[in-house]
């Protein structure tokens, strides 16, 4: 038993020397229908970073979230993201505009749990007032 616990460790510090990040591949599925997995190193509103291996050597690249099929850039987005009310209230109104109402919906109402303020203050930007965003807003700040 305490071997076990003296190897874990022995990893652990290897890996934390080298540099080495321990990440899960995610995996990725475009617009397009083309499918791969890669490491996520950053993901932003707008866009996920990503790294792979191409023919032994290591790539990384940024998707823009329009490239991105909607349910898996939600899934990444949500895995990777800061909890803050802006990064889900962010991910509501990219999940209302692209057609994941129920999953929209929820994002803002974790924006409310986390800062009300923030969400109501929201309300007053004129590009939110149009089309389906403002909709879920509206049901989200009313519930």
């Amino acid at each position: 038993m305490n071997r076990c616990i003296g190897l874990a460790a022995l990893l652990i510090a290897m890996v934390a020397f080298s540099g080495i990040a321990l990440a899960e591949k995610e995996e990725m599925i475009l617009r397009d229908g083309t499918t791969g997995y890669a490491n996520v190193l950053e993901t932003k509103a707008d866009s996920v970073k990503i790294a792979f291996k191409k023919d032994g050597a290591d790539v990384s690249l940024v998707l823009k979230a329009d490239k991105i099929d909607p349910h898996c850039f939600y899934t990444i987005r949500n895995k990777h993201m800061e909890r803050t009310a802006a990064n889900h209230f962010a991910l509501g109104i990219y999940c209302a505009e692209n057609g994941l109402s129920n999953r929209a919906k929820h994002q803002i109402d974790v924006a409310k749990s986390i800062d009300s303020e923030y969400v109501e203050k929201q309300k007053a930007i004129p590009g939110l007032r149009e089309g389906v965003a403002r909709k879920v807003l509206a049901r989200a700040v009313v519930d």
